[in-house]
This record gives structure tokens, sequence and C-alpha cells, in this order.
């Protein structure tokens, strides 16, 4: 990944630059949408006070990382995800796998709205490889989001972290070695004798996100998503490719906010 802004120093413009991936590296840190929003617009109230600071010391774009990640564990240090928290979400996944809407059912039996189902489908596939994340250390988490989510060179890495290349690597790979043992013993897609199933998750995942089918069905208007569903609810492909494949997600909250 190419990044050559280092002239740039409107803060519209690293708006425009850079907030897309860094609400994304912090949603994919913190594990909320809302406190994702926060790390972001803390990050930019950080580059704002203190760009007339940035001395070239190193490059504009390791400057902004370092702070957006700072910003994200800030925030995620005051949420706890940790085998409690799995264990709370497996017992509300067997509580509520009956309690399934009859309009849930009704899109399994027609043909003209199954792929809103495949969708839903979907949604819950890619939360569930989302919270898979916070399986594996935040060393490695965080080296693998960069490396993969957002498309970054170990050097890169290397520069925003503030670690040696070599160690970057070591954290890579024992992420992913860590996050295919995890869905190899759980997910039905990987292991066709798992008992979790993303239909075994419709009840719980409907009850703490009521409106995920609303968000799906209007997606679903838009035939591109239609295709995109259909193609990947079935898709069994290495992790890397799997995390690779997520959606970016788009933040609601303007990025300056808090500068008015």
């Amino acid at each position: 990944m190419e990044h050559n802004t280092e002239t740039v120093i409107n803060i519209e413009e690293l708006v425009k630059l850079y907030s897309k991936n860094i609400y994304n590296l912090a949603y994919r840190i913190t594990g909320d949408r809302h406190d994702a929003e926060d790390a972001m617009q803390n990050t930019f109230l950080q580059i704002h006070q203190n760009l007339n600071k940035f001395r070239g010391e190193s490059k504009l774009f390791t400057w902004i990382y370092r702070i957006a990640l700072n910003e994200s564990l800030k925030i995620k240090k005051k949420v706890t995800i940790d085998k409690k928290h799995f264990e709370s979400v497996d017992t509300g996944i067997e509580q509520f796998k009956d309690s399934i809407p009859s309009e849930i059912k009704e899109l399994q039996t027609d043909p003209e709205k199954e792929l809103i189902y495949k969708a839903l489908l979907q949604e819950i596939k890619d939360g569930c490889h989302h919270f898979m994340l916070f399986r594996i250390t935040e060393e490695q988490r965080i080296v693998f989001i960069f490396r993969i989510l957002l498309g970054f060179t170990f050097k890169e890495i290397s520069a925003i972290i503030d670690v040696s290349v070599n160690i970057i690597k070591s954290r890579y790979n024992r992420a992913k070695e860590n996050l295919n043992k995890h869905v190899r013993n759980r997910c039905q897609w990987y292991n066709n004798k798992s008992s979790c199933t993303c239909e075994k998750c419709i009840g719980f995942a409907l009850k703490t996100t009521p409106e995920l089918l609303n968000i799906v069905s209007e997606a679903a208007d838009k035939p591109e998503y239609y295709k995109m569903a259909a193609a990947r609810i079935n898709q069994i492909d290495d992790i890397e490719a799997v995390y690779r494949n997520l959606p970016n997600l788009e933040y609601k909250t303007y990025p300056l906010r808090k500068f008015k």
C-alpha cells in the first residue's frame, strides 16, 4: 500500500484520505461501532491539535495511524471482551436458538426473498468472524488487522507500531495460526461436525441487534448486494481471504464533530 501524503496538511483533506480506514481500524480494535466513531473523532482532534508539531521524522501516514491505534486502544481498555464475554454470548445463542420470528421463517420458504435470508446469514457470519478476532492476543490482532483488513505491508506496520519487521511477521503468523484453530474448532463453514451454525445464531443476533433485518432488507434492494450475498454465503476460503473479504463499514457521525 502506497501512502504519499507528506505534503497534505489540511485537516479536511486528511479526513477524506484517512477517515474510512481509521474508522474500520477502530471498529476492529474496539469491537463497537459507537466506540469506533469516538476513537476516529479523537484521532482527528489529536491530529488537528498537533499537526503544527509534526516534524517529518516519520511519514505522515505513520504518525496518523499511530495516533488512531492509540486512541482505539484507550477506548478498548474500558471494555472487556474476554473468556467470560464469549461464554455469555454462547449462553445467549443457546437461549435464543429457537426464537426465530415468523417473518424469518417465511424468508426461507419464499424463493423471491431467499436472498434476504442468505444476506442475513452472511451478516451473522461476518459478525462472528469479526468477534473471533478477540480470541487472539491484542498484539496479534493489531498486526492482523493492519495486514489483512487494511492491506499494509509488514514494513509499514513495523513503522506504526515501532517494533521490528521480524516481530511483526512472527505476530502475524501466530495470529493466522490461532484464528485457523478457533474457526476450525467452532464454525460450521470449516467443520461440518460443529454445533455452531449461522442459523442457530439468528435468534440471538436479532435479540441483540433488532435493526439487523431492516439493515439487510434495505441493502438487499441493491442488485449488487444480492449477488455478493449469494456468492459469499457458501464460500469457504483460507483465513486470510475470509478476513480480506469482510466489508468496510461506513461511519455515521462526521469525523470533525468534536471541533464544533
